[in-house]
């Protein structure tokens, strides 16, 4: 059984990771172009704006090579440019037992968000001053982490819970788009 679940492990990571390299580079073009200009605000509403949507559509996706490969691309391409990774991976994932996600998803956002830092400071969008500043937040990241693991925040995470989060991501899809839209009009 621990042989499979590493197995697994590994086959989801290698295609979650190929994907999340390639949505990466599929980003830095766009950052470059549209980085400060109303256009990336658009692109930014418009990706959270459809994430929401097919959140909210209760979509059920198998967590196969291909529909795996694909989330990582997403991810990495809305992680890379907007910072906001996760729901591609969360979407696909979503109907799969939680002791088969919880180590694949850690490894992959812990590796896709490292990776997606290098290509950041290698087209010098950061800097390694801005890096290092970041991990000052190490400490509340490690308490979220203790603190994820109660038994008390376990049972508070429901689906009531899940829609008041799509309800605050549509509110600030519809914002940042509003921001961009009014700046066109100046």
């Amino acid at each position: 059984m621990k042989i499979f679940f590493i197995d697994t492990l590994k086959k989801d990571l290698f295609f979650a990771f190929s994907g999340r390299i390639i949505g990466t580079f599929i980003s830095v073009p766009l950052i470059i172009y549209t980085i400060g200009t109303n256009n990336f605000l658009i692109i930014f509403g418009l990706l959270l704006l459809i994430t929401v949507g097919i959140s909210a559509k209760k979509w059920s996706f198998k967590a196969n090579m291909k529909n795996v490969s694909i989330a990582g691309a997403c991810s990495g391409f809305m992680g890379t440019l907007t910072g906001i990774g996760g729901p591609p991976m969360g979407i696909v994932y979503q109907n799969s037992k939680s002791t088969n996600v919880v180590a694949t998803l850690n490894m992959f956002f812990g590796v896709g968000a490292l990776f997606s830092v290098i290509i950041l400071t290698y087209i010098e969008l950061i800097t390694l001053k801005d890096v290092f500043k970041s991990l000052l937040l190490l400490p509340a990241v490690i308490v979220g982490i203790i603190i994820g693991r109660t038994d008390t925040v376990k049972n508070y995470v429901n689906v009531k819970f899940k829609k008041l989060i799509l309800l605050i991501c549509l509110i600030c899809s519809l914002l940042v788009l509003g921001q961009a839209f009014i700046s066109y009009q100046n």
